[in-house]
């Protein structure tokens, strides 16, 4: 079995588009950016000079899709010659495997450090994949974990020392009415049209204080995978420590031979990684427009 760790995708735009292009929904967005490259079945590009390859896999059920990103590695092999063994670089492509259920914009990634060192770091090739297809129409693309907002409360009651806290919150998106905040977001990013909203609060005494009715809304959605957060603090034994939603992701286990996939369970699988913390799922819906 192969370990995935859950994302969100989100994609925002400016107001204003270029003249002649029609603005599409995100979901749409993330539709046709799956049939082009279904078409194609595979589009590279570069980052700085290492090599990125993703193809298109298959549909596995309903709006959920199966994709390979490859990274090009060279590698020096010894190989017979005339007077004794030569060293011949050879050209390799290491790969994973990612899903994406477009309706609940929620990414799946293997953990697989051969190829990649962590997920976020794989998570990063694919939202500039994302930004590179769709770069006539200004999408700026983002994927953030999904993790359970307990662990950041628990860990905060707990905590000896809490010294700082920081918030970067998305730009609206896939959540639309979906989760609540203090800090109106919607109403922020339209007069402002900011591509990341950042709170930073400190005291250098280790005396935060972060009161769970006042940020419980705000720490729920970016923990749904609406943005980040990182606390520094001195744990109940005393480390002083960084939590982050880099940690203790939400995260499904597959078969490694993905023809084995169960299509429905894996719908199940991510309907429950798309409602974690959201306690009202089942009356509020999102906005895929948004």
């Amino acid at each position: 079995m192969a370990n995935y760790s859950a994302y969100r995708i989100l994609l925002s735009q400016p107001d204003q588009l270029q003249i002649g292009r029609e603005r599409r929904s995100k979901t749409q967005l993330l539709n046709d950016t799956i049939k082009e490259l279904s078409g194609e079945l595979k589009v590279s590009f570069f980052r700085g000079e290492k090599r990125y390859i993703f193809y298109y896999v298959r549909r596995i059920i309903g709006t959920i899709h199966l994709f390979e990103l490859a990274r090009e590695d060279t590698v020096r092999e010894p190989k017979e010659g005339d007077r004794g063994t030569e060293e011949v670089e050879l050209t390799i492509t290491p790969f994973i495997y990612f899903i994406i259920d477009v309706t609940k914009q929620v990414v799946l990634i293997q953990k697989k450090t051969s190829v990649f060192h962590d997920t976020d770091s794989a998570a990063n090739r694919i939202a500039e994949f994302f930004e590179n297809q769709l770069s006539n129409d200004l999408v700026i693309a983002q994927l953030h974990p999904i993790v359970r907002a307990d662990n950041f409360w628990e860990e905060i009651k707990e905590a000896k020392e809490v010294h700082s806290l920081e918030l970067d919150i998305a730009p609206p998106n896939f959540f639309g009415t979906r989760f609540k905040s203090n800090i109106d977001i919607k109403a922020a990013h339209e007069e402002t049209n900011f591509t990341k909203f950042k709170i930073y609060l400190s005291n250098k005494y280790g005396d935060l204080r972060i009161a769970q009715e006042n940020f419980q809304d705000l720490i729920q959605t970016l923990a749904s995978g609406a943005g980040d957060y990182v606390a520094d603090l001195v744990d109940k034994f005393g480390r002083r420590i960084t939590l982050t939603n880099a940690t203790r992701k939400r995260s499904i286990s597959l078969p490694d031979n993905l023809k084995e996939i169960d299509g429905e369970k894996l719908r199940i699988d991510i309907d429950d990684i798309d409602e974690t913390n959201n306690a009202s799922s089942n009356e509020i819906k999102p906005d895929s427009d948004q």
